[in-house]
């Protein structure tokens, strides 16, 4: 939410001379808010009531009923074709629609001036007025079935399951926090969205019925849990009686609502972030120079966000413009809930990284002690003013500034003033102030990415390179050491999607036990779970070259204590047979007393070496001269017994 607002307060709140000095809100007597935003240069109204409801509101078995009745309640028996939607249409309006998100349901619609008084009465008509039959019920049902597709026999097998599985894997690791995780404290799983599998709102949709369709619709349709907006050109003082006669004359009336996502606020550390992230690996040197904040005054994040701005335009005529070693500088707050970090972003050549980042901090860090001049700031506040005469009088530019109103007032409920004003009110004394209070070298932020040292992709060269070594040293020194021209016979005994399988596990498992042995150790020495990002290159290339070796040695252990008993293929040398997989089983020729081949029974599924999707298959039953037993699986145990016994028993 605190993203959005900032987006609409940085760039829409900014682009003409007091832009809500005609913006009205009233909270009518029955709960309704109204917002009114008339622009006599607009060529259209738009007009947008949301409903506090969407699936949050929503159990497993009642999976799809908000969206049902955001159909339905375009339905009425009194009407033309019994639907608003095509009333409306026929009026001329454009962009009639619905939608239900997860905490909102919205009606919307665009229509000439001229049907501005009936388009809010029928808005009211439709949200408040309903004559719902079964058939309607029906209808809309049918057309919603169509919309979100019919159930059939892969909504049956649970296949949307298979996604959340994956996704739901990486709860299994350690948490990995990123800067607001680590330096806020933000955590980012409260609230969590939760959606039902795409097959219970299909199948639900076929059993609701008009009574549960009511019961929703009366529980969450009433005009304290609604919000009225309206932009563009109308009569302010005769959309303010038609509203009063419309949606006024609905009585107050109470019931359920949903909750926006609430987040706590954040903290901020005392702890200068600084990060290298992809060194050696991408191909692009870049740097991120700024400062981390908290959101607690509106008119202070307006400064920030003035001077960061302006700092990124004169580095940009230093960096590119003077030297031609940055494509382009920006200069942006990245911000979620109410923490902020404001940002000086640029790619530079390789020989020019470490200089440039020397200028954006030696600028930064000297201007916001205070050595901006008045001129310097007059100059930052007049780059914002400049986009004022930008602004677009159509309907959805108007509607973007309600709702960047609606989420300041939302996020500062104690301001009384509106962003213009605030930003009217900075002085060149307050503005140094902020700067003072808020850049703190304790506060910094920095992320570099540098494209190499030596050469190009080096980063890559080196971890290949590592893989490489370290399956060739192993083969030559602990694998299963043949000569090709003395295997007389090789087959498989287990499928080779059972060995993907087995080694997928095994992959997976060794990656959260070692990422969990990582963790406690860095738990344990009091070190930062994401201390590999403070090393730069070189030095970090040794640690990537150490966790490659180790995370390649954890796979090896865990598949060597998990399939220890499985085998995947069975050699034949002029000595030995020979089985290998998760371990190696040797039998000498000389100890085979006979073959046979026998039934697969469930007593042999544990005793039997090989793995097969067709488990039920005959196997193959090797009995050695000290009277133990190897059972064998194979595609074709007949034709293993036929050419192993050439080998066994050729004179």
């Amino acid at each position: 939410m605190m993203k959005l607002f900032l987006f609409w307060l940085l760039s829409l709140t900014y682009l003409f001379a007091n832009p809500y000095e005609n913006l009205h809100y009233e909270k009518l007597d029955n709960g309704l808010e109204v917002y009114l935003l008339p622009d006599e240069k607009s060529k259209n109204i738009r007009i947008e009531v949301s409903v506090r409801v969407g699936m949050k509101a929503e159990s497993e078995q009642m999976a799809g009923i908000s969206h049902l009745v955001e159909h339905v309640v375009f339905r009425d028996g009194r009407i033309p074709n019994r639907d608003y939607y095509d009333l409306i249409k026929d009026k001329g309006a454009t962009d009639v629609n619905g939608y239900t998100s997860y905490y909102r349901t919205q009606y919307v619609t665009t229509i000439n001036p001229e049907n501005a008084t009936w388009i809010t009465k029928t808005f009211c008509q439709m949200l408040f007025d309903k004559n719902i039959t079964q058939e309607d019920l029906r209808v809309e049902k049918g057309a919603l079935q169509l919309e979100i597709g019919e159930p059939n026999w892969t909504d049956q097998l649970g296949l949307d399951k298979i996604g959340k599985f994956f996704t739901s894997l990486g709860d299994l690791f350690p948490p990995q926090k990123g800067v607001f995780e680590s330096d806020f404290g933000i955590d980012f799983k409260q609230d969590k969205q939760h959606y039902h599998d795409k097959y219970i709102y299909k199948i639900n949709n076929k059993k609701f019925t008009l009574n549960q369709v009511l019961k929703h619709y009366h529980d969450y349709y009433y005009p304290s849990n609604m919000r009225l907006k309206i932009v563009g050109k109308f009569d302010l003082k005769e959309m303010q009686e038609t509203i009063a006669e419309s949606f006024g004359k609905i009585p107050k009336s109470s019931g359920k609502s949903v909750t926006d996502p609430t987040i706590k606020d954040a903290t901020l550390n005392d702890t200068p972030y600084l990060s290298y992230g992809g060194s050696g690996i991408i191909a692009e040197s870049m740097a991120q120079i700024g400062m981390k904040m908290l959101v607690d005054d509106p008119q202070k994040i307006l400064i920030v966000d003035s001077y960061i701005q302006d700092l990124a335009h004169r580095l940009n005529k230093e960096f590119r413009n003077k030297h031609g070693e940055s494509y382009s500088v920006s200069g942006y707050l990245d911000t979620v809930h109410n923490a902020t970090i404001a940002i000086v972003d640029f790619s530079t050549p390789h020989g020019a990284l470490d200089k440039n980042i020397a200028t954006a901090k030696a600028w930064m860090m000297k201007e916001t002690a205070g050595a901006l001049s008045d001129e310097m700031i007059q100059e930052a506040l007049k780059q914002k003013k400049n986009f004022y005469d930008a602004q677009e009088h159509d309907v959805n530019s108007l509607m973007g500034m309600v709702e960047g109103r609606i989420l300041f007032k939302e996020t500062f409920p104690t301001v009384k003033e509106n962003v213009y004003e605030l930003l009217q009110q900075v002085t060149p004394e307050q503005f140094r102030e902020v700067l003072k209070e808020r850049f703190l070298p304790e506060h910094s932020f920095t992320t570099i990415q540098r494209d190499y040292i030596w050469f190009s992709y080096e980063g890559v060269v080196i971890m290949f390179g590592t893989i490489f070594l370290f399956f060739y040293l192993y083969r030559k020194f602990f694998g299963f050491k043949r000569k090709k021209r003395a295997i007389r016979l090789q087959r498989r005994i287990s499928s080779r999607w059972i060995s993907f399988v087995t080694i997928m596990i095994a992959i997976l498992l060794s990656a959260i036990a070692y990422e969990w042995l990582r963790y406690g150790l860095e738990i344990l020495l009091g070190i930062s779970h994401d201390w590999e990002n403070y090393l730069d290159i070189p030095l970090d290339y040794p640690v990537m070259v150490v966790d490659i070796i180790l995370s390649i040695m954890t796979v090896f252990w865990v598949y060597k204590k998990l399939f220890s008993r499985y085998r995947s293929v069975l050699y034949i040398d002029d000595e030995d047979l020979i089985m290998t997989g998760g371990g190696l089983t040797k039998v000498p020729l000389s100890d085979i007393a006979s073959t046979e081949v026998v039934a697969w029974s469930p007593s042999l599924f544990f005793k039997s070496y090989g793995v097969a999707m067709l488990f039920f298959r005959p196997l193959l039953k090797v009995v050695l001269k000290d009277n133990s037993i190897l059972y064998i699986r194979n595609s074709n145990a007949k034709h293993l017994k036929e050419d192993i016994d050439k080998i066994l028993f050729s004179t």
